[in-house]
């Protein structure tokens, strides 16, 4: 399993357009980002073309892998 994706939150390939009946309001989130934001294991990063990166932590506190 990659520990590294991208995360569309808009555009081509956007997750609300591959999975239309997701929705992050029915975890409590405004939006993707948003609920991505809120956990822990993950690392967000915005690239210069504006699109996020997401890694898994390690298990040592804030180490990116």
């Amino acid at each position: 399993m990659p520990s590294v994706c991208r995360a569309f939150t808009q555009g081509t390939g956007a997750l609300p357009e591959t999975h239309p009946a997701f929705s992050p309001k029915t975890y409590g989130h405004s939006g993707l980002l948003d609920m991505l934001r809120t956990d822990d294991l993950l690392a967000l990063q915005q690239e210069s073309g504006g699109h996020w990166t997401v890694r898994l932590r390690s298990k040592v506190e804030g180490e990116v892998v």
